[in-house]
């Protein structure tokens, strides 16, 4: 493969000397990646992932409480959002007392704590050290560095109030509290905006959770008015499930199993479903 790269790239620069009239570019390559290279005998590992049934839904088999108040909160507690990271950690976002708090998923203790200029609402994983959160007070999208101590690199700076929040191939989801979702780079460039369907009519109302799948073709949506709604990439409307058992759909999830966790803000359950996946 190395052999058919190199050919590939040493016509293309014989094609392109022949179209270039300035005097030639010598390239000077850094030794450092050599280096590096000479270091690693691999350049990754495989690992086999077990094969699971997307169709078994997922199913409560016990539960057990634990304390995340830590001495300096100032107010009660209220997690709107959680997220888990390779390190077998698990980030919650405590929108009361504007921290981020790292909880070993060993023994649940509180094991860090970041304080954020503002609420956080949802937070998702961009990668096994880095989480983006959503501040809606402040308009802002925050990066926050996991590795070790929390801290934020840089920011994202938006003209509504940022609640949902997903990232899949290299781009962020994110919902304002009324209508619209948007996607944008991770710079912060906005690519495009969702509001309403192709007859003029408005898409959802109250969007305050939103999931994507890996591959980026589904976005899923909690409305509180119209409960779960399904788009691909291009806004236009899969499917959607709405219950009288939810009501007010307020928070959504996917799971690893290609599920997605459905609750309602006045229900006392959530929904597992496998269908709205499909």
């Amino acid at each position: 493969m190395g052999e058919d790269a190199e050919n590939v790239a040493n016509k293309f620069i014989e094609d392109s000397r022949m179209k270039i009239t300035v005097s030639d570019i010598k390239f000077k390559p850094d030794r450092k990646v050599l280096q590096i290279l000479k270091q690693n005998q691999t350049i990754g590992m495989l690992t086999d992932k077990t094969t699971k049934n997307v169709d078994e839904l997922l199913k409560i088999t016990g539960g057990q409480s634990y304390a995340v108040k830590v001495r300096s909160d100032e107010n009660e507690c209220d997690i709107s959002s959680a997220c888990y990271i390779e390190s077998c950690e698990i980030i919650l976002a405590d929108y009361n007392n504007n921290k981020l708090k790292r909880l070993d998923s060993h023994n649940y203790t509180i094991t860090d704590c970041y304080n954020l200029p503002g609420e956080p609402y949802q937070i998702c994983k961009i990668n096994e050290t880095q989480i983006a959160v959503a501040l809606p007070s402040h308009q802002e999208i925050h990066f926050i560095s996991v590795d070790r101590q929390m801290k934020t690199p840089n920011k994202i700076i938006t003209d509504f109030n940022c609640f949902g929040l997903a990232y899949a191939n290299d781009c962020l989801y994110i919902s304002d509290e009324g209508t619209s979702l948007y996607i944008y780079t991770v710079t912060g460039r906005k690519l495009k905006q969702f509001s309403t369907d192709q007859s003029g009519q408005k898409l959802f109302f109250n969007i305050l959770s939103l999931a994507v799948s890996e591959d980026a073709t589904r976005i899923y949506v909690s409305a509180v008015d119209k409960g779960l709604i399904v788009l691909d990439n291009n806004g236009e409307i899969v499917t959607t499930f709405n219950d009288e058992q939810v009501q007010w759909a307020i928070y959504c999830h996917l799971t690893e199993a290609g599920g997605v966790l459905v609750s309602g803000y006045e229900s006392i359950m959530f929904y597992s479903l496998h269908l709205m996946v499909r």
